[in-house]
């Protein structure tokens, strides 16, 4: 297994464990993340902290609860990483849980994780969001 895989998949379970103090030793120090046009907050973030403090933050404020749960993770070649998976996104004020598609594709630098993005249908995600707001 190629680094760049080993480091995708423990920057998930991280997520989903909550050790989120865990995810910037795997991340290059010029880290961004670009969420599709059409996402919820959906702009270029430059940095961990600004995914940390800005859009995670904004994410929770239209949900109950978010998850990324990959199904698989590739090396695509030597330096990206495809994970396919979904999102688990729990409806605002319901017991829904809606289940997006997703693809990432993550390019690394200098043998860090260095840049992501995020590819998903956003008119689900939207959607989604809505039905919490009523």
């Amino acid at each position: 297994m190629s680094q760049p895989v080993t480091d995708a998949k423990a920057f998930y379970e991280a997520g989903r464990e909550g050790r989120f103090q865990d995810i910037p030793a795997l991340l290059h120090s010029d880290f961004e993340f670009h969420p599709m046009a059409g996402f919820p907050h959906g702009r270029p973030y430059r940095g961990w902290a600004a995914v940390a403090t800005e859009f995670f933050p904004a994410l929770a404020s239209e949900f109950e609860s978010w998850a990324a749960i990959p199904s698989d993770i590739v090396a695509a070649d030597g330096r990206r990483v495809l994970v396919m998976g979904h999102y688990h996104a729990g409806i605002k004020g319901t017991t829904e849980i809606a289940t997006i598609p997703f693809v990432h594709v993550w390019e690394t630098r200098e043998g860090r994780l260095a840049t992501a993005y995020s590819y998903t249908d956003t008119l689900l995600v939207q959607a989604a969001a809505a039905r919490g707001r009523g």
